[in-house]
């Protein structure tokens, strides 16, 4: 049996991760908790807010609690909220950083019936999809004629 790897961060941590075009998204983890299938391992629930920005996010979008909520093909309005096993990819590890502490709320605490569950790698790179599906959608409605009157 493999040796235990604990959850990469703790519940309330603010994690800042930069994305691949230079701007950063931010999360929040909501939760630890173990898991035991072929082995024994440590999860964070982590919320992703919806937040992409050229700066690293500062405590008060963290307390703002503005969820990303996928729309984007079939999501239908989706919270991004999962489940993630420990970091162990060395180079994502140096990615995803804590910048701050939040306290959770009684509405935070909700998310920990999800179950669902993702990587590390993809999780922030659906902002970077929303933000594109909802740049084409805006794009498609400008182009559109007026009606006449």
């Amino acid at each position: 049996m493999s040796k235990y790897k604990p959850p990469s961060f703790s519940a309330g941590d603010c994690l800042s991760v930069p994305l691949d075009d230079g701007d950063f998204a931010a999360g929040i983890v909501m939760a630890t908790k173990e898991f035991h299938c072929c082995e024994a391992f440590g999860c964070c629930l982590v919320g992703v807010l919806d937040y992409k920005e050229k700066l690293e996010p500062s405590q008060e979008i963290f307390e703002s609690r503005k969820w990303l909520r996928l729309t984007h093909h079939r999501w239908k309005g989706f919270t991004m909220v999962l489940w993630l096993a420990p970091l162990v990819n060395r180079a994502m590890k140096k990615q995803v950083k804590v910048v701050g502490k939040t306290v959770l709320t009684a509405a935070d605490e909700s998310f920990q019936s999800c179950k669902g569950h993702g990587f590390w790698g993809n999780m922030f790179k659906a902002v970077q999809e929303q933000r594109a599906w909802d740049a084409a959608l805006k794009n498609t409605a400008d182009s559109s004629p007026s009606p006449e009157v």
